[in-house]
């Protein structure tokens, strides 16, 4: 039996797109300063035997969790909440009419979307995204599936979400940093580009879902793979001298660590050659032979794709 207890917030961006009295920045860290002071620290405890996940001090806002069995456990699902979209369109000194406009929705129905008797959906969390510039974390996360992308898709995801290496590229619409890491890590054979991008999803999203990540990551058997990421993550903010990026991380990768496995497992390269995995084993780095991982990157490369 293991115990993840994670502290999950959301992380603020100013949106600049209008003068007004106070940033929506603002207005969303005093949104995830509420959640954290009511509770949201998350505490499950999963007892992969019986296949059950029991947690407790789970905060209810407007909206409850949603639920669902995946295989032998139950994955929780955290929504943005009416009312934090409420607290941001005030901090835009918006109407309801100003907003629901812009939202692509009536005012009636923004109306009871805010009162808690309609949840934000999908479509329209994507939308106030957009619209009040608030953090791609505040996406919601839907059951993870697996996913053939091509090459070309993770490189857009990663320019939207502001990756220098991709900084031309866009993407219609954005992904969660945290299901575009799992897509990722769950792809067999990944772009060598695309490859050198994953730690700096950690490090530009330290606050990121990671109860949801860490919790697929094990039902498809890819935290080595997370955990070899995070824990470059973690060494570029220290290179950086971004301290409080390194000490977010820190219990992430200390969950990893527990749950990490003894199999061998490349870094989304299934396609390696015996050679070249016989070649990795030798001058694989501390950190990828940790992970039992067979990878030659390291921090050392990601200078010029983090900078």
């Amino acid at each position: 039996m293991s115990r993840t207890d994670f502290q999950q917030t959301g992380r603020g961006r100013r949106p600049g797109r209008r003068e007004r009295d106070g940033s929506a920045e603002t207005a969303w860290r005093q949104c995830t300063e509420k959640r954290r002071k009511s509770g949201t620290q998350v505490h499950l405890r999963i007892n992969q035997h019986l296949g059950r996940i029991s947690f407790e001090g789970f905060p209810f806002f407007n909206t409850s969790p949603v639920i669902r069995l995946n295989i032998t456990l139950f994955v929780i699902f955290n929504l943005m909440t009416g009312d934090e979209l409420k607290s941001v369109r005030l901090a835009f000194s918006w109407t309801q009419n100003d907003a629901a406009e812009r939202l692509g929705v009536t005012q009636a129905y923004l109306s009871m979307v805010e009162r808690g008797t309609r949840i934000v959906s999908a479509d329209l969390a994507s939308r106030a995204v957009r619209v009040f510039d608030v953090p791609p974390t505040a996406l919601p996360l839907a059951e993870y599936r697996q996913h053939s992308r091509n090459p070309g898709w993770f490189k857009k995801q990663l320019g939207s979400l502001g990756y220098p290496g991709f900084a031309y590229l866009r993407a219609t619409t954005k992904s969660n940093p945290a299901e575009l890491l799992m897509e990722a890590l769950d792809t067999q054979d990944l772009d060598s580009r695309v490859v050198e991008a994953l730690p700096w999803l950690p490090l530009a999203f330290p606050q990121m879902d990671w109860v949801w990540l860490a919790l697929n990551a094990k039902v498809y058997d890819r935290q080595n793979r997370l955990g070899f990421v995070v824990d470059l993550a973690t060494q570029c903010a220290q290179r950086l001298d971004r301290s409080d990026v390194a000490t977010q991380l820190v219990q992430p990768l200390k969950t990893l660590e527990r749950s990490r496995l003894a199999a061998e497992d490349t870094l989304c390269k299934e396609s390696m050659t015996q050679v070249e995995r016989t070649w990795l084993r030798t001058h694989r780095s501390k950190t990828a032979e940790h992970w039992n991982l067979l990878s030659d990157l390291t921090v050392e490369q990601l200078d010029h794709a983090i900078a």
